[in-house]
């Protein structure tokens, strides 16, 4: 029995060379859409469109290749006309090499440069017999040679560009003079500080950074002339100089930046558009000569398409930062055909265009959020849909890739961040050990300069114990105290800085990055831990769910609440079941029994833990309990940001960025 009709099976037996070039085609057109957005959007779907876009692309054009090479032979006894179709196999070689804007989809494929120069190798091998086993017209020798020598320089670009990002490349290519601090510092105006001097400021210290990221020793001198730079700016313009360092280092290990921001890749840029509109030109000159319609109407979109993508590359490569870096370093920056040429562009508006088209960032600049409560009061009554996912086995993959909501990482949470940093730089004092020493704090070093080392105690654990504990406490201290309740002097400290709503944001934050992106974290078991406390929350919202949930209270049909959390997964603070929630575990607290005493050794569990630190910390004055709170998830995020390996930074650099790394 035939599974595919014959009709079918004859059409694409027909079609199927068209079909796979024009698959090619737009693959690219996806590929170099998608990655525009890959470093400054965390959408599951662009990831998942760009990845199977990378990973077919290749394969595509090789088999498109290689049906070619078959059709040439076949050529005469299907009374085919071969020359045009062969003409398309230089266009393939072009698809190979790739947009400017995506060269590896990870850093694990920049290791494999040398598998893709045999592969290059090969296909370059094939193209060119596919060609002279057509023997085509003389017409089209001319426009072949100039498609096929743009399509060698962009399939030899992308694996010099790959070859240059792999790890061994990077790290001897590390520049061991550092910046001339003294002279920057002089030229370098704090008091008003504009785009292009983010981006310089940037660019003179990328070299520490990049030995930071390699995991290199970094010099007394480097870091000192690092810190003092750092230490004259505010909050916002610091965390713009580390958005610039980490695009520039996504460019360097994604793109073909290593290439093409260079004198002979500038060149190399201008030579391919030349050739792509030489091949154009010929190819319009040379005439129809019998070739059937079809094939003439897609060697025209495979050269108009080419023409547009190597103009739009053209475009990205003059508006870019690291034009503004080599027209500084070359002292042309303010030359008066560059304000000619800024004239232009914004009487034309193509200003306003370019920063619609770049988003006005270089990352996502927001962290997504999970909440445990959140988690256990939505899921501790068994639903159909829930029994039905239990029944598949799709339980865990369905909580693994639930909705998150998403919260903008606002100029407070900058602010807070970058003066707790100051503060432990300023209390180093520029002792190697003392910055190690307080590397390894993870939140008792805030509680000791704060004076509050009565909770200590819960500091003494490993990392992923104590942030389940502090994320508890600090949802249970979020939702039983009002702002309505403090006096008017405190609301007007925290109108200035809201460590509350910090507090709750990057304790959020953490936890989303325990449970879905557990490998930016120290190693542990806080999967396990964060799985038995889930347990124990939902087991014990079962046993006082009359109390808990109000009389009308989640009503709707589970099919419905499923549509609404991944249409708007975000949730308010679901008053008043999370308050009645966090009312009702702080009643069962018994002060004088310890929690282990009642869950034993086997459970992981921290929830009653937690709940005693949470009724401890809210014995403290409320504006001072909330700067305490949010000073000891500063220094735990920046505990997991340094001990985050460079690997795990790397990865998210290609997926709209993590907070952890800016930090």
């Amino acid at each position: 029995m035939k599974i595919v009709p014959t009709k079918i099976r004859k059409l694409w037996s027909a079609e199927e060379i068209r079909i796979l070039v024009l698959l090619s085609l737009g693959l690219q057109i996806v590929l170099i859409v998608a990655s525009l957005f890959r470093k400054r959007c965390q959408n599951r779907l662009l990831s998942f469109i760009l990845w199977t876009s990378y990973l077919g692309a290749d394969y595509v054009a090789a088999l498109a290749l290689g049906n070619l090479l078959n059709d040439q032979t076949e050529a005469s006894e299907r009374n085919i006309n071969g020359d045009l179709t062969a003409f398309w196999a230089p266009f393939l070689l072009v698809h190979l090499g790739g947009p400017d804007t995506i060269t590896s989809y990870s850093r694990e494929d920049n290791e494999l440069w040398l598998r893709h120069l045999l592969g290059m190798i090969l296909e370059v091998s094939v193209a060119i017999l596919v060609f002279l086993e057509s023997l085509p017209s003389p017409h089209l020798w001319k426009v072949a040679i100039v498609v096929f020598t743009a399509g060698i320089l962009k399939y030899a670009e992308r694996t010099l560009a790959l070859r240059s990002a792999s790890m061994d490349q990077l790290r001897k290519s590390m520049i061991s003079n550092a910046p001339n601090y003294a002279k920057f510092m002089q030229e370098y105006h704090f008091c008003s500080i504009s785009e292009k001097d983010i981006i310089i400021g940037a660019y003179r210290f990328f070299e520490t950074a990049k030995r930071l990221a390699l995991d290199l020793w970094l010099g007394l001198h480097d870091r000192t002339d690092s810190q003092n730079f750092f230490l004259q700016l505010d909050a916002i313009h610091a965390f713009q100089v580390v958005e610039v360092e980490l695009s520039l280092l996504h460019d360097i290990l994604h793109t073909k930046a290593v290439r093409v921001h260079t004198l002979r890749g500038r060149l190399v840029r201008a030579l391919s558009l030349s050739l792509v509109v030489l091949a154009f030109v010929l190819f319009r000159r040379s005439g129809r000569h019998n070739f059937s319609d079809a094939d003439v109407i897609i060697t025209y979109i495979l050269l108009i398409v080419a023409l547009v993508l190597e103009a739009i590359a053209a475009v990205l490569l003059v508006f870019s930062d690291w034009t503004i870096v080599a027209l500084q370093d070359s002292g042309k920056l303010e030359r008066p055909f560059i304000a000619r040429l800024k004239k232009i562009i914004r009487f034309l508006k193509l200003d306003l265009a370019i920063v619609k088209f770049r988003g006005g960032t270089r990352w996502s600049n927001s962290m997504r959020q999970c909440n445990l409560l959140c988690i256990c009061l939505g899921d501790y009554k068994q639903t159909t849909f829930t029994r039905i996912l239990h029944f598949l086995g799709l339980k865990e993959l369905w909580d693994s890739n639930r909705p998150v909501e998403n919260t903008t990482v606002g100029d407070d949470q900058k602010t807070l961040i970058f003066e707790e940093l100051k503060k432990k730089t300023y209390g180093a004092e520029g002792e190697s050990n003392e910055y190690k020493r307080l590397r390894a704090c993870k939140g008792e070093w805030v509680l000791r300069e704060k004076g509050y080392t009565d909770f200590d105690w819960s500091m003494n654990k490993e990392f992923d114990e104590s942030v389940l504990l502090w994320h508890i406490a600090t949802s249970i201290c979020y939702q039983m105290r009002e702002n309505a309740n403090q006096s008017s002097s405190e609301k007007g400290k925290e109108a200035k800085c809201d460590h509350r709503k910090i507090s709750k944001q990057i304790s959020d934050y953490l936890m989303y990055l325990l449970v879905f992106q557990p490998s930016l974290l120290p190693a542990g078991i806080g999967k396990i831990r964060f799985q038995d406390t889930c347990a124990e929350a939902k087991r014990f919202f079962t046993d006082n769910a009359r109390e808990i949930e109000s009389e009308d209270q989640y009503k709707e049909a589970s099919l419905l609440k499923v549509i609404k959390a991944l249409v708007k997964p975000k949730r308010e603070d679901l008053p008043p079941m999370e308050k009645a929630a966090c009312r009702k575990l702080l009643e069962v607290l018994d002060p004088e029994l310890k929690p282990v005493e009642v869950k034993g050794d086997r459970s992981k569990s921290v929830l009653f833990d937690a709940c005693k630190l949470a009724n401890d910390l809210n014995e403290l004055e409320t504006s001072r309990r909330w700067i305490v709170i949010s000073a000891v998830w500063v220094e735990m995020l920046c505990y997991a940001a340094s001990n985050c390996s460079s690997d795990a930074h790397f990865k998210q650099l290609s997926q709209g960025g993590e907070l952890l790394t800016h930090v």
